[in-house]
């Protein structure tokens, strides 16, 4: 079984993505994508709590997963428990105490809480690209590291989750279609990232 999210930039490359990804041991969370884009320039706009900014973000998950769900032919779940299917992640995070209501917490946090709470040992991150300031980042990294380089293409909240959780987190690239495809299904991610206590550092 894996979580997998899939990222909101990917729309263009969705029905490629979501034929290889889906399969019948998977919870898809989807990103926000334009719809999020929607929301921060909504909230830019006009006055709203950390909070309302929050819920409005993950109900653009939602959008992007309806999506999802139609091309692919997953159901969309409200429980993860559920899978197969596209989580509609916003029943499961209400009241949640795991996570705190800010743009720091995306779908790539969203995706490793849900992962944890499964009790899985790793997530997958199917995003555009890999890079921080202008380079190609791949290989293997600790939360540590990620801390150091910044937020880049992932979120701030990330790091956190990881080492609270003990898991690991496989960030696939999606720059080149092909190279994907062959890298998934031979679960070869572009990068790895282990939390700092997992790769023998200290706190």
């Amino acid at each position: 079984m894996h979580v997998t999210k899939v990222g909101g930039s990917l729309l263009d490359l969705a029905e490629q993505v979501m034929a290889a990804v889906g399969n019948d041991e998977v919870v898809v969370v989807p990103g926000g994508g334009a719809f999020a884009d929607q929301v921060r320039a909504f909230c830019s706009e006009w006055a709203t709590t950390d909070e309302v900014a929050h819920r409005m973000a993950i109900l653009a998950m939602h959008q992007y997963g309806l999506y999802l769900a139609h091309i692919s032919g997953l159901r969309p779940i409200e429980d993860p428990a559920d899978f197969p299917g596209i989580l509609q992640p916003y029943r499961f995070l209400d009241g949640s105490a795991g996570l705190p209501c800010s743009w720091d917490v995306t779908s790539d946090s969203i995706a490793a809480f849900v992962a944890a709470h499964l009790g899985l040992p790793s997530v997958r991150l199917v995003k555009r690209g890999i890079v921080w300031s202008g380079r190609r980042t791949s290989g293997v990294l600790t939360t540590r590291e990620l801390h150091m380089l910044g937020a880049g293409f992932l979120d701030r909240y990330l790091p956190r989750i990881l080492e609270d959780s003990g898991i690991t987190c496989e960030v696939y690239c999606v720059d080149a279609v092909e190279r994907f495809l062959d890298r998934y299904a031979a679960g070869q991610p572009d990068l790895i990232i282990r939390p700092a206590l997992a790769a023998g550092d200290q706190p």
